[in-house]
């Protein structure tokens, strides 16, 4: 979709690709700001993509609590482990049992590929050399289409639970060469 979404043109739009496509994707960002939430709302499986760390196992956990907080029910939420291969601080199989919800898929480690797909515009999947992952993500895919018990009707939501925004980032630090040091980063409160 080319154009940018917004909570007030989501509805048209997602009505539009329904009318066209059996499945659409909405990568919704890592922070559940209006726009994000209007897209979960309308969805019919939630797929939270992790990586083998503790900053993202966090992330993760509390992000499927305030998604329980707001009544998504955790039979519409999956996570998915990327970079599931790499030495994180945990193996993939450590987190499965760290989430009160399933994980669908382990995609590999191949950042090399990867960055290839990016840096060519090919998606991973129509590479020739894109191997494990490639695969992986086409046995994500056949899983979806072929369990539709993983979807499930849209859901009305507590939107009174949605905690505040993140503040915005501050400029610290004092000018030089007639610019402002840059912004200190604010970490995200909640990632999915």
């Amino acid at each position: 979709v080319p154009e940018q979404l917004t909570k007030e043109s989501l509805p048209t739009v997602l009505s539009s690709l329904q009318r066209a496509y059996d499945y659409i994707v909405i990568d919704a960002g890592s922070i559940l700001h209006e726009t994000a939430l209007a897209a979960l709302e309308r969805s019919n499986l939630i797929l939270l993509v992790a990586t083998p760390d503790l900053v993202s196992l966090q992330h993760i956990n509390r992000t499927l609590e305030i998604l329980q907080a707001m009544k998504f029910p955790l039979r519409m939420i999956a996570v998915i482990i990327n970079r599931a291969d790499s030495h994180g601080n945990f193996r993939s199989r450590e987190l499965k049992g760290q989430f009160p919800v399933g994980v669908l898929a382990e995609i590999p480690s191949e950042g090399r590929l990867a960055g290839l797909s990016v840096n060519q515009r090919v998606p991973l999947v129509l590479m020739d050399a894109a191997g494990r992952i490639k695969e992986a993500l086409k046995e994500l895919g056949t899983a979806l289409v072929d369990n539709p018990a993983y979807f499930v009707e849209p859901v009305s939501i507590d939107r009174t639970q949605l905690p505040p925004p993140p503040p915005e980032p501050v400029t610290i630090g004092r000018a030089t060469n007639g610019r402002a040091a840059p912004a200190a980063p604010v970490a995200d409160p909640i990632v999915a």
